[in-house]
């Protein structure tokens, strides 16, 4: 998994093999007030385009559409940074 900072947020990408196919993906990750806002950027399926397919199939299964999620707690800001070790997202909400 890679962690980029952003102004608003983070963007989060990621990659893997499962039985022969490689898969990957990137999402955009903000603040949403209330909520956390999540955004799929692209994916992919053995390096083929798939993004609104795959999208629509997580909204399918997760039972409501990927766009926000709910945290617990009020989400006022999103941030990343990057350090030596990698990317670090913070959230920082209230109740």
């Amino acid at each position: 998994m890679n962690l980029d900072p952003t102004a608003g947020g983070a963007a989060v990408s990621t990659h893997f093999n499962y039985s022969g196919t490689n898969l990957a993906g990137t999402a955009a990750i903000y603040a949403a007030p209330p909520l956390l806002g999540v955004t799929l950027v692209a994916a992919s399926v053995n390096g083929i385009p798939v993004t609104s397919q795959v999208a629509a199939q997580l909204a399918r299964y997760g039972g409501r559409p990927l766009g926000t999620v709910a945290m617990g707690l009020s989400v006022d800001r999103v941030y990343g940074c990057k350090g030596p070790q990698g990317g670090l997202m913070v959230i920082e909400g209230h109740r």
